[in-house]
């Protein structure tokens, strides 16, 4: 008789809320993790604003840079998306990703975490809800029947903002940028309606009002450097909650290489990351959710499949950096939050998806020496200008949909060293060529909002650090790795894919709620 009922492999958002309900069941629940931690977390004892840091903090430095310094690196260097989320202070998060999860990226930008609760250590919490069309592309059931799980996670995380037939927290408050583009949008509505747009504040994994222990937003605008009073929800908040039941064990320090099983059990075996030791675990089921790049590495490499494509499918995102005239010369709210402010939704649809989602930020807590390599002057003279600018600086990260295509995918390759994943990911001409047409069209409904669109700066597939398939949806057992509707993987019906590598399609909109 096996010791556990389930294993779970991976901490993240699937991996977590995968276990919290088979825990509560009174199941017998070990999770297997690398579980890489910070050497300080910062979360409950920072009160200062960012004007407040940036103007009296002699050691910012560690704040914004990390003591290493390895947050100028992330961006003189131009590492892109992935490299920004996780320097300085947060390279933790992507701490061995290189050694654990070796990738040939082929022009991919693929970022890995085996940190203790993986890429949402660094997520901004920009949620949303899946409609029936998108749900459908990704491969899952109808809004009717995930209407009830989506309404757990909100309960167990706390998500703010508005949304018809779900209990969430009152959505923050918007800064004056946002409430002044709201107030031309409503005096615009139905023309940017026809337009095929529409704008609204998004739904966050932030709390708005104190629950369990975790604060409200307090409003420092210091968001993208700290998380003080846990405001925004990390992974490991729910996997602190699992280690408080005496049926839930959790294992770090180890880094699965093999599954197998048999009628009766599954065995998971995994090296000892300090000493390379060889443990073995078995359990009655095994649910897999080590992000959908890992979890299609390891099932690829657990069952021999070496030198075989499996459709992976990866986001990518374009930066717009907007001037906002009318804001010009004013200061602006020091009491704000740091992340998306409103969120622009395409309603023209696509394989059942929206075209376009694009997050609207302001640039003001972010530093400026990023902006640098865009202002064609002196250093000094260049400062100036993007201390003068930044409070009418609005940034928008436009993202698109993306579904399987033959061409696309990742091979398990043996090599002298162990394996590796090749990422094999040609541009398509074609939605090339749609993306810049559906960006054109974000900037003109900006336009009509009073911004100037400033450059464009397209970034590669992955770049979202959004990641899907592997080890799709299908109704019946194919030659490469699929699963049934449960999750289990066809002809090894103990084994089951809890994350996105399930999905057979990635909407535009923020996965994080739907993934958990």
């Amino acid at each position: 008789m096996p010791k556990y009922d389930l294993i779970v492999i991976g901490s993240g958002l699937a991996g977590v809320h995968a276990a919290y309900t088979p825990v509560e069941r009174g199941l017998r629940v070990l999770m297997l993790d690398v579980g890489a931690v910070a050497a300080a977390q910062k979360e409950d004892d920072a009160t200062n604003t960012f004007e407040e840091v940036r103007k009296t903090d002699p050691e910012q430095y560690r704040i914004f840079l990390g003591d290493d310094l390895s947050g100028i690196d992330a961006f003189v260097s131009d590492k892109g998306h992935g490299a920004a989320m996780t320097s300085g202070r947060r390279a933790y998060v992507t701490e061995g990703a290189e050694v654990y999860g070796p990738i040939k990226r082929n022009g991919t930008e693929v970022t890995q975490s085996f940190a203790r609760g993986g890429l949402s250590e660094v997520w901004s919490g920009v949620s949303d809800i899946f409609d029936d069309g998108e749900l459908s592309a990704a491969g899952m059931p109808a809004y009717s029947t995930m209407k009830k799980y989506y309404s757990n996670v909100i309960e167990r995380i706390g998500v703010s903002g508005v949304f018809d037939g779900l209990h969430l927290q009152p959505p923050p408050n918007l800064d004056d940028n946002a409430r002044e583009l709201l107030t031309r949008y409503s005096a615009r509505q139905n023309t940017i309606n026809d337009a095929g747009f529409e704008i609204k504040q998004p739904l966050y994994a932030m709390l708005t009002e104190d629950t369990n222990g975790r604060k409200a937003q307090s409003y420092r605008d210091m968001d993208f450097w700290d998380n003080s009073g846990r405001t925004l929800y990390r992974a490991r908040y729910t996997l602190e909650d699992l280690e408080k039941r005496a049926n839930f064990t959790y294992v770090s320090g180890v880094l699965v290489h093999r599954i197998s099983d048999d009628a009766e059990s599954v065995t998971i075996m995994a090296h000892e990351i300090k000493n390379g030791e060889q443990r073995a675990f078995t359990a009655r089921a095994v649910i897999v959710t080590a992000g959908a790049i890992n979890t299609t590495r390891l099932l690829l490499r657990s069952f021999e499949r070496y030198d075989i494509r499996a459709s992976i499918i990866l986001k990518n995102y374009c930066a717009v950096p907007f001037l906002f005239p009318a804001r010009l010369g004013k200061h602006g709210d020091s009491k704000r939050y740091s992340y998306s402010q409103l969120a622009v939704h395409s309603l023209e649809k696509v394989n059942g998806m929206g075209q376009v989602y694009a997050q609207l930020l302001n640039y003001k807590s972010l530093l400026l020496y990023k902006l640098l390599s865009y202002i064609p002057l002196p250093v000094p003279e260049a400062f100036s200008i993007l201390s003068f600018l930044a409070p009418a600086l609005v940034l928008a990260d436009i993202r698109f949909p993306s579904v399987a295509d033959p061409d696309h995918g990742a091979i398990l390759q043996k090599t002298s060293e162990g394996d590796q994943l090749v990422m094999e990911y040609p541009e398509n001409e074609e939605t090339t060529r749609i993306q810049k047409r559906k960006i054109d069209d974000v900037k003109r409904v900006l336009r009509r909002l009073g911004l100037i669109p400033l450059a464009t700066i397209r970034n590669p597939y992955g770049g979202a650090s959004h990641y899907a398939g592997g080890v799709p949806f299908s109704s019946e057992p194919t030659e490469g790795l699929t699963i049934n509707k449960k999750g289990q993987v066809h002809g090894h019906e103990r084994i089951f894919v809890g994350d996105s590598a399930g999905w057979k399609a990635l909407p535009a909109k923020p996965s994080g709620l739907t993934i958990m």
